[in-house]
């Protein structure tokens, strides 16, 4: 579900006209701009209080967590901290520091779960299978022997056979402290 777009009229003072004969300023109020502002209230990944607190690391302008359904042991999602939905509408420095994050991340995953490969995905649209409408990398640390999926076949690589019952938060928080122990420090 998309948040809701809200019409904002931007009110502004101009500068002051003095009324005639009175000696008294009166401030004239005019509409100075009008703004489309998002509204981000339905969006998980905005709103929920247990995303946010299983943030591995979060920067000013991304952020890192584990999902609550992992296909494989330290399977973790990138978020741009601004709401869009496409990868081209982030700025260069959004792209810049989701890179960054995906690096530090990978290193914490080699370390703390033994990842010898990754696989990075993100669907963009509904159509191609974007459930939650704010742009969100996945990243899966990959080892021989996982139990995630090994066909590379687009449309089924990400899915794990049979039921994916969601993690306990309590897992999920374990999980997102053992990767925190592991990140290396942020390149500046």
């Amino acid at each position: 579900m998309v948040g809701r777009q809200v019409l904002a009229l931007v009110i502004g003072v101009r500068v002051p006209a003095r009324q005639q004969g009175k000696g008294a300023c009166r401030l004239r109020k005019e509409v100075v701009g009008i703004a489309i502002v998002r509204r981000m209230d339905s969006c998980v990944f905005c709103s929920l209080p247990a995303v946010r607190q299983r943030f591995i690391v979060a920067t000013r302008l991304s952020a890192a967590f584990p999902t609550n359904i992992p296909i494989v042991p330290g399977h973790t999602i990138l978020i741009p901290r601004r709401h869009i939905a496409r990868w081209d509408e982030l700025t260069p420095a959004e792209q810049a520091d989701l890179e960054a994050l995906r690096q530090r991340i990978c290193a914490a995953l080699r370390h703390a779960f033994g990842a010898e490969g990754f696989n990075f995905a993100w669907n963009e649209g509904k159509v191609a299978g974007q459930s939650i409408p704010h742009l969100h990398l996945h990243v899966l640390p990959r080892k021989q022997g996982d139990t995630g999926v090994w066909q590379y076949e687009p449309r089924r690589f990400l899915y794990r056979p049979g039921s994916r019952a969601p993690s306990p938060e309590e897992e999920l928080q374990e999980v997102a402290a053992l990767i925190r122990a592991h990140l290396p420090p942020q390149r500046e």
